[in-house]
């Protein structure tokens, strides 16, 4: 076994039916990421987007992403995780602290500028 089994299924053929509801894979044998997950990893990628100034990476998806992070407000485990990595850290994500303030963060560059992180 190498590293790509790690990665990916080893034999797609074992359950070609089930394959797309298994491993989160669409019709065209695109990755799909799973309902459930979708505003947690919205908000870790926006953070991204905000703090490593990468836009030009999700451009396409920025509304995909606060739709997303909308529509599914931050976990426990988030909220935790969060206080964690600022205990550790001393950083934040503002998209989980205030998603409904953090979101205006996106358009406007002064107003990110005016935020300190301890980084």
């Amino acid at each position: 076994m190498n590293d790509d089994h790690i990665v990916r299924p080893y034999n797609l053929e074992l359950h070609p039916e089930n394959f797309a509801a298994a491993t989160g894979f669409d019709a065209d044998h695109e990755w799909v990421i799973p309902s459930r997950n979708r505003g947690d990893i919205a908000r870790a990628i926006l953070y991204m987007v905000l703090i490593y100034e990468i836009d030009e990476l999700y451009d396409r998806h920025i509304a995909t992403l606060v739709h997303w992070a909308k529509l599914d407000s931050p976990s426990a485990w988030e909220l935790a995780y969060n206080q964690w990595v600022y205990s550790r850290l001393g950083i934040r994500n503002p998209f989980i602290d205030t998603p409904e303030n953090a979101l205006q963060l996106l358009n406007n560059r002064d107003l990110l500028d005016s935020v300190e992180y301890q980084q």
